[in-house]
């Protein structure tokens, strides 16, 4: 059997090369996968948390609006600030209703 010299034998820094091959590999495959997916969580996280904070919020002013017509407008009379939120809640409902996709009449 005859021995063949390689490049990599006589060059001392291959180990150096080999090193900076693999890091460029496994920063290729960072940028391609990793970094996709922890944008995508990081936008899904943000969203709950928006998510919640928003109706948290709403909730609350809900309740500040109820309070502030039952207690300071209609002096405890509990029915007409139940007309009114529910009244509102009633058009908020159909305006919404009215902005949905009604499914095709093909399929029943």
């Amino acid at each position: 059997m005859s021995y063949v010299k390689t490049e990599t034998a006589n060059n001392p820094n291959w180990a150096i090369k080999a090193t900076e091959t693999i890091d460029k590999v496994v920063n290729g495959v960072g940028d391609k996968s990793v970094r996709p997916l922890t944008s995508l969580a990081k936008l899904l996280v943000y969203g709950i948390l928006a998510a919640i904070i928003g109706s948290i919020a709403m909730i609350l002013f809900v309740i500040t609006f109820v309070r502030i017509l039952d207690t300071y407008l209609f002096s405890q009379q509990v029915w007409i600030t139940d007309l009114i939120v529910g009244g509102i809640f009633t058009i908020a409902g159909l305006l919404i209703w009215t902005k949905r996709h009604p499914k095709p009449k093909g399929n029943h």
